[in-house]
């Protein structure tokens, strides 16, 4: 376990005095984050240069969703928090509502399909998925996730060969599911389709991350996947981590930036913004780190064990702009979900992605 940063409670209660708290929702609006408002500073007409008054633009409203009901956290939270998106997007005549979605990644999904949804930060699973499927979306940036997976068991649980004929719980469909079949076949263990149906090795449970730690402090499960940070919020001595994605690029999951294209081909100038408060956050973040885990703080965690966690700024991801590991983990994503019976076909993840928006973003704000 790596040494525990100490944070002066002084200093977070200065940076944070001002967060609210946010009210669960099921695709609600998050709260406890400011709305977006407009300024006048001048773009120009496709992308937000300078030029155009924003009164020159159509005045538009950006919807973006993220999983889970309370506080937006990483860079895209920070944007938000400190009304990064709220600031670029006013000089396009845009507004931003951010939309938390307690079911994660399927419910963004159907949400993106129903076109109730503009654009989504969020894993990897279910991002290709809902590209896989039909639904036409684009993908602008992503990174691989800072948040190390943990596979959490009972103290008696050994080793994972230990865990057949267990219950253990996982979100389907999400990044979440992938990982624990990873995880479990390190022990011969194969994961059972979602329908019930292949390999019996172990009961495998739908369960979201606060249902699992409810369900496992009762004994109803004997193992769950989770974060590293909420697998920290139980007594120490009911659990132990059997594995941890720490250090290990193929255990680990991406967050992808993604927007509906007939969204991105209409209102360009939005994308174009919308990128450069996530590069205006990610610079701002390498000097205000403890702004970052101040927001992990608000969304529920412990500081100390935000710390524990993540206790140095390499174990931060800081910048959405994709990396080829980025593009390489989401290539085995996409294969992982056809062998599994998620997907009908794999993603072109060479296609789907397209470099121009986050390069044309980023020449705009540093110029």
């Amino acid at each position: 376990m790596k040494k525990t940063l100490l944070i002066g409670v002084t200093l977070f209660s200065m940076i944070f005095s001002g967060c609210g708290p946010s009210r669960p929702s099921n695709g609600q609006p998050t709260t406890g984050q400011p709305t977006a408002g407009q300024s006048t500073a001048g773009q120009d007409s496709e992308s937000g240069g300078s030029g155009d008054s924003p009164e020159s633009y159509p005045a538009v409203k950006l919807r973006v969703g993220h999983p889970g009901s309370g506080l937006w956290t990483g860079i895209q939270g920070l944007a938000y928090k400190n009304g990064f998106f709220e600031e670029e997007l006013a000089k396009v005549n845009a507004t931003i509502e951010v939309i938390g979605f307690a079911k994660s990644g399927p419910e963004i999904n159907a949400a993106l399909t129903g076109k109730s949804l503009d654009a989504a930060i969020y894993g990897d699973v279910p991002a290709t998925q809902v590209k896989s499927k039909g639904t036409d979306t684009t993908l602008l940036g992503g990174q691989l996730s800072d948040n190390d997976s943990v596979l959490a068991v009972k103290p008696d649980i050994k080793s994972v060969s230990d865990l057949k004929g267990k219950r253990v719980a996982a979100g389907f469909g999400t990044y979440m599911h992938r990982i624990l079949g990873l995880f479990l076949a390190t022990g011969g263990i194969s994961l059972p389709k979602t329908d019930g149906s292949g390999p019996n090795d172990i009961e495998f449970l739908n369960m979201t991350n606060d249902t699992a730690i409810a369900a496992f402090i009762k004994d109803d499960i004997q193992a769950f996947l989770t974060s590293h940070v909420n697998a920290l919020k139980m007594e120490r001595d009911s659990y132990k981590i059997l594995l941890t994605s720490e250090g290990k690029s193929e255990w680990g999951y991406t967050e992808d930036v993604i927007f509906r294209t007939e969204y991105l081909e209409e209102n360009p100038q939005v994308a174009i913004a919308f990128l450069k408060a996530l590069i205006r956050s990610s610079d701002y973040a390498k000097e205000n780190l403890d702004e970052l885990r101040g927001l992990a703080v608000a969304a529920g965690s412990d500081l100390e064990d935000v710390n524990e966690a993540k206790p140095a700024i390499d174990d931060w991801a800081l910048s959405l702009k994709a990396t080829p590991e980025f593009l390489a983990s989401l290539k085995a994503t996409t294969k992982w979900l056809v062998d599994e019976g998620l997907s009908d076909q794999e993603v072109d993840i060479d296609e789907w992605y397209d470099a121009s928006w986050f390069e044309k973003a980023e020449q705009e704000y540093r110029s």
